[in-house]
């Protein structure tokens, strides 16, 4: 689906809702000087072979940012770190809602590891468990924006817009959202539509074209029980190939400047 410019930085402006699902609320416009505990919990930033880090509310944002280098015991495998939040009460929330601008982002691969390097924006959670308990049988949802240096065909400045499933370590649903670019604001939603047992993801854009897109993930998997191991989180992470001649690294600087929810959640 397409709209003018015009419509599209209208939307941008504030909570964008969709025909036909729950009203969203604001969450967090980050408007004071610290997290606030009351909203959100943390999970230990960053890795030993992260130098640096950033989680810090500042001007009316949230400021995530990473940068991160790979082990150098090896030349297989790879390293990963992470900078975010998680949603105080996750249980409720079935859609989440943020503006983000990606400011920066780099990496470097391991000519002797086949593996990408690349850092990742991530709207993440665990929304229901397929039947046995296990967290393993958890099924996750995410939104992300990337950039892989496995994918060499992207102009320097571009990133990668799309969303996934996963339980436990299988991976799949995955959609494509279209491009982004760095320094360009972005309106990221994942709504779970459980009616019709579906994840939603969309993407409203301020200048790439098409400038709203829109994909749906279909399950199969039964969805009556919650999760095992609940949470919702953002985050900025790094995937970053290990490497003996330890040159491979991983960075991205992300704003966040409103976070929104379904209002029932609140």
């Amino acid at each position: 689906m397409r709209v003018s410019r015009f419509a599209c930085l209208f939307l941008l402006l504030g909570v964008v809702a969709v025909a036909g699902t729950e009203s969203l609320v604001t969450y967090d416009h980050f408007s004071g000087s610290f997290i606030n505990p009351a909203k959100w919990s943390v999970f230990a930033p960053c890795s030993p072979n992260t130098y640096d880090c950033v989680r810090e509310q500042r001007d009316g944002e949230l400021r995530l940012g990473l940068r991160a280098y790979s082990s150098n015991a090896s030349d297989t495998g790879v390293s990963f770190s992470a900078s975010g939040l998680q949603f105080r009460n996750p249980g409720p929330i079935t859609t989440i809602q943020l503006k983000t601008t990606i400011n920066s982002f780099s990496s470097a691969g391991c000519p002797a590891n086949a593996e990408a390097a690349h850092p990742q924006f991530l709207i993440n959670g665990r929304y229901f468990n397929t039947g046995s308990g296990n967290p393993q049988d958890d099924v996750q949802a995410y939104v992300m924006i990337e950039r892989r240096t496995d994918d060499p065909s992207l102009p320097p400045t571009t990133l990668r817009v799309g969303a996934f499933m996963s339980i436990g370590n299988t991976f799949f649903n995955n959609v494509d959202l279209g491009t982004l670019e760095a320094g360009e604001e972005a309106t990221l939603t994942l709504r779970w539509d459980r009616a019709n047992k579906a994840f939603v993801a969309r993407v409203v854009r301020e200048e790439t074209i098409p400038l709203i897109e829109e994909q749906t993930m279909s399950y199969s998997q039964p969805d009556s029980l919650p999760p095992s191991f609940p949470f919702k989180s953002i985050q900025v992470g790094t995937f970053t190939p290990n490497c003996t001649a330890n040159v491979a690294f991983a960075a991205m600087k992300a704003r966040i400047d409103l976070v929104a929810v379904n209002a029932g959640a609140l």
